[in-house]
């Protein structure tokens, strides 16, 4: 294989990793949680966030990656991951949304 084909399928990769990394996607889906089964929007942003709230907009969570699992969070997000779910499914018009995202971890 020539460099230039090398150069331009590593291009490529960085080029779909940095379009995924800007989109916003929401889905409706099943979720277990403490044994029971729930359905679920799911919010994506980017990979930055993954949410998710129960379709009658009671309770929210995140996915925490460090522990690899969902946290729940309090109902002060609820209005807006449900408000990022609309903007994604095209719904409502784009707008600031706030989520609770991870902090940068200590250099070791």
């Amino acid at each position: 294989m020539e460099v230039s084909e090398k150069f331009s399928q590593v291009l490529n990769a960085y080029q779909i990793e940095n379009e995924y990394g800007r989109t916003m996607e929401a889905y409706t889906d099943d979720l277990e949680l403490g044994g029971q089964t729930l359905v679920v929007d799911f919010l994506r942003m980017g990979r930055v966030s993954l949410t998710y709230q129960t379709t009658d907009g009671e309770r929210s969570g995140v996915w925490n990656n460090g522990e690899r699992r969902w946290q729940e969070l309090d109902a002060s997000f609820n209005s807006s991951i449900r408000n990022g779910i609309r903007i994604a499914r095209q719904q409502a018009a784009v707008d600031l949304v706030t989520l609770p995202v991870p902090g940068a971890e200590a250099a070791q």
